[in-house]
């Protein structure tokens, strides 16, 4: 149960980071490799 709980969570905050890309300056290249390329920081 707690482990769900963890991977919800971690879904939830990964959601959340995908959303505010834009706002965010900081580059994550293992989540977001083809997309940096369109999106210059």
């Amino acid at each position: 149960m707690t482990l769900l709980l963890l991977l919800l969570v971690l879904g939830l905050v990964i959601y959340g980071l995908e959303r505010n890309h834009h706002r965010m300056p900081k580059p994550r290249a293992r989540l977001h490799g083809n997309v940096d390329a369109f999106w210059p920081h």
